[in-house]
This record gives C-alpha cells, sequence and structure tokens, in this order.
C-alpha cells in the first residue's frame, strides 16, 4: 500500500474522524514581556471547525530553520482536527535551512542560552489566551491537551519541556512544563549529547513517540525511547528516511507520510482519547500499510 496523503485520509476515517475540507493558516506574532522577546509564530486549524474542540499542537522546527517551512505539516495536523503552532526560534537563520553561511533572522539576546530560548518559546506559547488570539476560535480550543512535536534541535527542545534534566554548569536544568501532556520526537537527538545522560531521561513519564531511520551500527548509543520509564513509548524506525525527507517541507516523500500517519495516530490516542487509535499503537497495527519501510516498537 503507498505511504500516500490519502493513506493518512484513510487512517482519520478509520478512526471515526469527520475530516475538514479545508485548512486555514494565519500567522501572529507573541510578546513574551518578561524576556523582552517578540515569537513569530505560523498558525492552522480545519474549516469547517468540527464539533469537537482543538487540543493544541506545537511544532518546533530543527536549528536554524523556521515555522514558515513547517506549514505543510501544520496544515496535515490541521486536517486531523488540532489546532497547529510553530513558532520560530532565536536561532532561526535567513535562507533555506541555516548553516555556517547563514545569519540570525534576528539579533540574538546577550546571555540567553539557545536551547533555554526555545523551551521558553514553547511555554509562552502552553500559557497563552488563544481564545484572545484568536477570536473565531474561541470557546474551540482544549488547551488541557497539549503536544509538542520537535524536529532535530526540536526534538531537544520537546525533551526539555517534557521534563529531561540535561546537565549544564554541573547542574540539572529543569525546564519542564506541567501542561504539555504528549511528546513526537522526530530525529530526537542521542543520550549522550548536549548535557544529556542516561539519568536525563528518568522523569519523562508522559507519552512519547520517537521517529528516525534504523541505527547504523550494531551497538547503538540507548535513545530516549530506550532510556525513559515504560508506559506509552512507541518506537517507529523508518528505512532510507533523513533529516530532509521525515518532514513534508518542500514535497511529500513515503518516509514523511509515514511519520505523519504514525504521528496523527498517537496525538488522537493521547490528545483526543481515542480508543481505536491507541489500539493501533499498541498492537503495531498502525504500520500495517506501511511495513515495507517501516518497523514499530512499544513499551
Amino acid at each position: 500500500m503507498p505511504t500516500s496523503p490519502s493513506l493518512i485520509l484513510a487512517t482519520l476515517l478509520l478512526l471515526g474522524a469527520t475530516a475538514p475540507t479545508e485548512v486555514e493558516l494565519t500567522s501572529l506574532t507573541l510578546t513574551d514581556n518578561l524576556r523582552s522577546r517578540t515569537i513569530p509564530v505560523q498558525i492552522a486549524f480545519p474549516t469547517p471547525l468540527p464539533a469537537t474542540k482543538l487540543p493544541l499542537v506545537i511544532v518546533s522546527h530543527t536549528g536554524g530553520g523556521n515555522a514558515e517551512q513547517l506549514q505543510p505539516l501544520l496544515s496535515k495536523l490541521a486536517l486531523a482536527g488540532y489546532l497547529a503552532v510553530a513558532p520560530t526560534h532565536e536561532d532561526s537563520a535567513v535562507g533555506s535551512g541555516g548553516g555556517a553561511a547563514s545569519r540570525p533572522r534576528q539579533p540574538l539576546r546577550a546571555g540567553v542560552p539557545l536551547w533555554e530560548s526555545r523551551a521558553q518559546d514553547i511555554s509562552h506559547l502552553t500559557a497563552a489566551d488563544w481564545d484572545k488570539l484568536l477570536p473565531t476560535l474561541a470557546g474551540k480550543i482544549d488547551t488541557s491537551k497539549v503536544a509538542v512535536i520537535g524536529f532535530g534541535q526540536g526534538a531537544y527542545t520537546a525533551l526539555l519541556v517534557g521534563g529531561a534534566l540535561p546537565v549544564w554548569n554541573k547542574t540539572p536544568a529543569d525546564l519542564r512544563d506541567a501542561r504539555v501532556s504528549a511528546l513526537v520526537l522526530l530525529s530526537p537527538p542521542p543520550s549522550n549529547q548536549q548535557g544529556l545522560t542516561p539519568a536525563s531521561f528518568s522523569k519523562l513519564s508522559l507519552p512519547i513517540l520517537s521517529i528516525a531511520s534504523p541505527s547504523p551500527t550494531t551497538r547503538p548509543t540507548p535513545s530516549p525511547h530506550d532510556l525513559s520509564p515504560e508506559g506509552n513509548k512507541f518506537m517507529l524506525s523508518l528505512t532510507g528516511a533523513t533529516a530532509a525527507t521525515l518532514l513534508p517541507i518542500r514535497k511529500d516523500t513515503p518516509t514523511s507520510n509515514a511519520a505523519t500517519l504514525v504521528t496523527i495516530a498517537f496525538l488522537d490516542a493521547f490528545l483526543k482519547s481515542d480508543p481505536a487509535a491507541k489500539d493501533l499503537l499498541v498492537s503495531g497495527s498502525v504500520i500495517a500499510g506501511i511495513r515495507d519501510i517501516a518497523t514499530f516498537q512499544s513499551r
């Protein structure tokens, strides 16, 4: 079975969702007065609005990226019945992907570590009054159900707000946001980089979906999936996946469609409390149509 957008739609229908027909994309600039920081935000939501409230999903881009690159993923999440929001972090760079030849999109604030700034961006969004920010959606947003999706450096950001404790300057850095109830980690960092140690994951009790390509080594470094406490932890491994093909940035790919399909099932299970979606995950049948490129584990 091809891993196409139609497969994603078919899965939504299988789960009993009424698929919206369109997506509205908009942008806002939020102000965090406590940090003297403005946060550009891209937003997507479905139209017409479904009868049920829209859980909030926040997507954190990779290092040097930006929120605009995430619009295709935001649109897919909106079609699945979510308010999808992506901030542009301070490490965003002018150009297509950042890197040494790029320059910051905006001046970096002196003395603020980027990893800390990123996590604080997410927490500002989880605490925002979305009814006031989006009056047309007033009363239709469920901020009691919040997931954070992170890609690359964004996965590290998601781990921080989810409760991971990296050690910086010999001190554990606690940036946990209690409003976050689930994480999706796309290309998560190794467990021995950026201040992370095996002990950093001991308090990650919330549901987590990790998505990556299979390890090329026979003795890979243990992942957040391996080290976090058991219970509602899922790992999707996609053969041939690369950083460029896990997300539908420039175009859909088999791996980006597969990642989106499983991500939506995971969000439906833990943000919408959908028992059919949970069954797909627990049984592993969520990858029934993509076994040619996918393996799936749960613990």
